[in-house]
């Protein structure tokens, strides 16, 4: 604990007790952001530090020893007023509570988040891990490709200013052009409020997005020239990230986003660690979704928000990630450590590692592998449950009580319908068989080109041996030369 705050926090306990003893009749306690703390005390027992160290001492109270070290701090400023004076000229110098901790230089909206959140009508999903190095972006820009492909429109934002990465995935950092990003847009928006939001997004490719669509907003430009980078950067360091004031900032470009675009879900990618990045985006968000690893580094992390978001009613899934082995057993205690620590029932999950994804948001990305994998063909199951109540959670409240009405339909009327149900067993079979050979077919092209691969790969091999037996040649011609 800061010894500011221990001292602080012994002291208000007590003056509480000589509050309530008559030997004082109020008392206020002021932290400034250089660490030096006021203290203010009306009294007509107490009238010097003297005074106060000398009933600590006749107390014996269990914070003795803090308070004998600290009292008599350089940082420790004091101020004794009669009980008439801290009731009338001297008045100002208290307050209704008795400590106030200041003034802070950053993590405002982590810290003091706001007591009203309006998240239940958001459509954000907010992507967020305590360290770094559990798939965060790689799942959230899956995720986005799956409801992409479900025909839903998806908006995807990078808000890791630091270490950004977004724009390395759905084939965006090939663009010809490309494109500045959201911390251009907030400091063009303030020298020309004329500009264009669509000048500072992406349409991802189709081959991506399927039958939907995916707006990416990159954090900004960053692979183009120098001058852009070093632009970006000067852009970062003008903007207020730490101040309570991000809410109101990420409130304004949502509203934007939702005016121009009406996207079905807008998923943010979150800044890892404790920062003020993420205590903005909770506050906007309808679901958090919080990716861990189950050591030791990520227990502060996962404590800490999962109180920070059952105390502010966010609702929250964890996921477990990346697995490699023990799945059943890790998971398991996991879950058990959740519902321990926190106190509710929070959705989980977990990701176990999957090969096909080491190559993900790099040039060696394998498209027909990504769509294999999204469309549950190979890879993990745990990643498809995943996906599936994404889904659901990005779903709106209409679509959810449209679906349940077409159950209900269906249900009173299906002892009418026997005959159709019939005929739609039959094409359901048909469509099932023809689906079920597109499978084969996929794979049958998919074996063919790994085995014209290892093709290719042979004849470079023979190439390669035949170059190897000419300069074996070669150096046996020059060592009977050498000889001669």
């Amino acid at each position: 604990m800061l010894k500011s705050f221990e001292f602080i926090s012994s002291l208000n306990t007590f003056l509480e007790n000589l509050k309530d003893k008559g030997v004082i009749s109020k008392f206020f306690l002021k932290l400034s952001v250089n660490q030096q703390v006021n203290v203010s005390i009306s009294s007509d027992v107490l009238k010097n530090v003297e005074n106060l160290e000398k009933e600590i001492i006749n107390q014996s109270v269990k914070s003795e020893q803090t308070l004998l070290e600290s009292i008599n701090s350089k940082s420790i400023y004091y101020e004794f007023f009669t009980a008439s004076e801290g009731e009338d000229e001297y008045s100002y110098n208290f307050q209704e509570k008795n400590i106030d901790i200041g003034l802070r230089r950053s993590l405002g909206a982590l810290l003091e988040p706001s007591g009203e959140l309006n998240h239940k009508d958001s459509n954000v999903i907010t992507f967020y891990s305590y360290k770094g190095g559990v798939g965060r972006t790689t799942a959230l820009a899956l995720t986005a490709t799956r409801l992409s492909r479900k025909g839903k429109k998806v908006f995807v934002i990078d808000c890791d200013f630091e270490a950004p990465g977004l724009i390395n995935f759905f084939n965006t950092a090939q663009s010809e052009t490309q494109k500045s990003g959201l911390v251009e847009y907030l400091n063009d928006k303030l020298f020309d409020d004329t500009i264009k939001l669509d000048n500072y997004i992406y349409n991802v490719e189709k081959v991506y997005s399927g039958s939907g669509n995916i707006n990416l907003m990159a954090a900004g430009n960053i692979l183009s020239e120098p001058d852009d980078l070093a632009c970006y950067l000067e852009g970062l360091a003008r903007i207020d990230l730490q101040g309570i004031g991000l809410v109101n900032t990420f409130e304004k470009l949502i509203s934007d986003i939702q005016c121009q675009y009406s996207p079905d879900v807008i998923l943010v990618d979150s800044r890892t660690g404790f920062n003020n990045i993420f205590g903005a985006l909770f506050q906007i968000s309808k679901l958090v979704v919080t990716l861990v690893g189950d050591d030791v580094q990520n227990i502060p992390g996962v404590e800490y928000v999962s109180k920070l978001l059952k105390d502010s009613n966010i609702p929250t899934c964890f996921v477990l990630s990346i697995l490699s082995s023990n799945f059943s057993r890790r998971f398991n205690n996991f879950q058990n450590y959740i519902q321990s620590m926190s106190g509710y029932d929070a959705d989980m999950f977990y990701f176990d590692r999957q090969n096909v994804l080491e190559f993900v948001g790099t040039p060696l990305a394998d498209i027909d592998d990504l769509n294999d994998f999204i469309d549950g063909e190979n890879g993990s199951p745990q990643y498809q449950k995943f996906f599936n109540y994404i889904e659901d959670m990005s779903s709106s409240n209409n679509e959810r009580e449209g679906v349940l009405a077409e159950t209900e339909t269906e249900t009173e009327t299906e002892t009418e319908t026997e005959t159709e149900t019939e005929t739609e067993t039959e094409t359901g079979l048909r469509l099932r068989l023809r689906l079920r050979l597109r499978l084969r077919l996929r794979r049958f092209f998919k074996v063919k080109r790994i085995l014209g691969k290892i093709e290719f790969l042979e004849k470079q091999k023979v190439i390669f041996l035949t170059y190897m037996l000419k300069i074996q040649n070669l150096q046996v011609i020059l060592l009977k030369n050498i000889s001669i």
